[in-house]
């Protein structure tokens, strides 16, 4: 019973994916063994835009693509519910602010990117202490 319901899932998730490439607006969802949501496949246009959660029901990751490249924010958070990263592309280069966060909400590293070529980044320690800088 549980390959079937997994079979159909995954039939789900293809049949999603061939109609978004052909334009069309759906919304396709999974779901966790417990049956909470695990994620969500929108399109606008020609913007598909993903979101999965984690197994207790918190965020664990948002993104874009445009024309099935990544586009514009990435971000990625702990089972916590707290951020754990953020990025940013324009159609899979990266460009903008680029963080990562620990679990307690201290950042580790940030670096600024434009039109894929790293302009400056620093990282620190647990504790906040700088241990990195370009």
């Amino acid at each position: 019973m549980k390959n079937l319901i997994q079979a159909t899932l995954s039939f789900a998730l293809i049949v999603g994916f061939a109609l978004l490439a052909n334009g069309q607006d759906i919304l396709a969802e999974e779901y966790h063994a417990n049956g909470k949501l695990k994620s969500t496949i929108k399109q606008f246009n020609n913007e598909i835009e993903v979101i999965s959660y984690h197994e207790n029901g918190n965020l664990k990751q948002k993104y874009y693509f445009v024309d099935f490249k990544r586009h514009g924010k990435f971000e990625v958070y702990h089972a916590n519910g707290t951020k754990h990263m953020a990025v940013e592309y324009i159609k899979n280069i990266p460009n903008g602010n680029w963080d990562v966060w620990n679990e307690s909400g201290q950042i580790l590293a940030s670096a600024s990117f434009e039109n894929g070529k790293l302009k400056s980044g620093h990282m620190w320690d647990d504790e906040g202490n700088p241990i990195a800088a370009q």
